[in-house]
Order: structure tokens, then C-alpha cells, then sequence
């Protein structure tokens, strides 16, 4: 019998939390954001009663056809700049052109994914979640970036991550749902992760100051889809910000 549909979400609009630098430490982002240990990821997952999670991790990376150990570091296929801008070589400065496009294959549970970058031990990412899970499903504090899915589980996502010259022309109208989000990245790199896995999945996105457009689509029910690989698939389009750091938004939401 499938796990219960994961919670609907909804509420007044997000105020980010983000803690002061001071007092900067170590990232734990090389163990997962919220995976520092076993013990913190049973904490964690048992506080988010709301978005119940498919499976067991292990059995999850067993459906998904790829060992424990290296989970979401799967087939990764980048594509060069020379190759992305075409055969007709624009290079005009006033055109965007696709730079870098890294395709690869995640795991998300509890219906959330998390973009981050240098996390250090101010910040609260239980409080974060619950941020995104109260407003309009995505939320922002410091560094650490939540997003939420429609599905509540895909153990073997398709993810997309483009960068780009500057902002690309819009193609929402083929996404069901889409987010914008400014992402500031340092030398510590850009890494996703989600609950109940460790997967070190380290986005190829140079330091820099961003601005992210995320887009998923293929959803087919709201809460339990029915398999642990339901098909969505999420992509990311970066370009460089040159104003101020904006409130991460929802731009689109799936009807379903």
C-alpha cells in the first residue's frame, strides 16, 4: 500500500531567515546537507510529519539502479560552449548564450530538493523547510535554498543545469511548475541534496553571484504518484545577477 499524499502547501508569503556570518564554520555540505549523520537525518525526517517519504533510502537507490554509495552521481554528460551556441557561432554580447549544460540523474523525498552553497551552522534548514512548506513551496536562508516538488518522490529525477551568458528567452509555458531564486555560489561550489540520502551531487556552476530559474514538469498526481520513479524532471538556468539578492518566488504552479 503506497505511503499517504504528501500535505498541500500554502500561506502567507515567504520572509526568508538568514543568519548572520558571524562566527562562520566548516560547511557540512560534503556530508549532505541535512545528512551530517544518521542520526541527523532521522531527526529531521521525523519531524517533517507532513510530507511522508516513499521508501527506505537503501531500497530507494536499489529501485533507482545505482549502488548506495553513489547516489545521484550517476551518468553526468556536459556540454562545451562551442557546442552550445551552434553552428552559426553567436557570440554577440547582447544574445544569451548557453555556456555549460550538465545533465544527470538525482533523488528527491518528502516532496523537497535543496540547491546550497558554504553552509555554516547558524542557519536552521528545519526552519527553512517548514518556511517552504507553509508559503508558496520554496524558501531561502543564508546559503540553502528548498524547493518543493508536487511528487512526493523520485528516486531517479532527470536534472538539467544550464549556465548561461545572461537571462535566456522564457520557455515556461512548456514547465508545470517554476521557481526564481538568487544564488550566490562561492568557492565552496553548488551541491543538491534532499532527505533520507547523502548524495554529494556537486553541481558544475563556478563561484559567482546568480540568478536561478528551477522548472519541473511531468508531474501526475499531487502527493504519492504511484511509483518512486514517476518520470518528472527538474532543470536549473543560471545567469549572472548584477542587482541586488532577491526573495526566492514561484512563478508557475502545476494545476494537478
Amino acid at each position: 500500500m503506497p505511503p499517504p499524499a504528501a500535505a498541500s502547501h500554502g500561506g502567507d508569503r515567504h520572509r526568508p531567515t538568514s543568519a548572520p556570518r558571524t562566527g562562520h564554520k566548516a560547511p557540512i555540505g560534503r556530508l549532505g546537507i541535512l545528512a551530517a549523520n544518521a542520526a541527523y537525518i532521522t531527526t529531521i525526517a521525523m519531524a517533517l510529519v507532513t510530507l511522508l517519504g516513499c521508501a527506505p533510502p537503501r531500497k530507494a537507490a536499489a529501485e533507482a539502479g545505482f549502488p548506495r554509495a553513489v547516489v545521484g552521481s550517476g551518468p553526468v554528460r556536459t556540454t562545451d560552449p562551442a557546442e552550445s551556441v551552434g553552428s552559426t557561432g553567436m557570440t554577440k554580447a547582447d544574445k544569451p548564450v548557453r555556456e555549460h549544460v550538465q545533465e544527470t540523474r538525482a533523488v528527491y523525498d518528502h516532496g523537497q530538493f535543496y540547491l546550497y552553497t558554504d553552509v555554516w551552522d547558524e542557519i536552521d534548514p528545519v526552519q527553512i523547510i517548514h518556511d517552504a512548506i507553509n508559503t508558496d513551496g520554496v524558501a531561502q536562508g543564508g546559503p540553502l535554498l528548498v524547493v518543493l516538488s508536487p511528487h512526493q518522490c523520485n528516486f531517479a529525477v532527470a536534472l538539467r543545469v544550464e549556465r548561461w551568458s545572461a537571462q535566456p528567452a522564457s520557455d515556461l509555458d512548456a514547465w508545470q511548475e517554476a521557481f526564481s531564486a538568487s544564488i550566490d555560489v562561492d568557492e565552496f561550489g553548488l551541491l543538491y541534496e534532499s532527505t533520507t540520502t547523502i548524495q554529494n551531487l556537486r553541481l558544475e556552476v563556478p563561484a559567482g553571484r546568480y540568478t536561478a530559474l528551477i522548472t519541473g514538469r511531468g508531474f501526475v498526481h499531487r502527493g504519492w504518484p504511484g511509483s518512486t520513479m514517476p518520470g518528472d524532471e527538474w532543470r536549473v538556468q543560471l545567469w549572472p545577477r548584477d542587482g541586488a539578492h532577491r526573495e526566492p518566488a514561484r512563478l508557475k504552479a502545476w494545476a494537478g
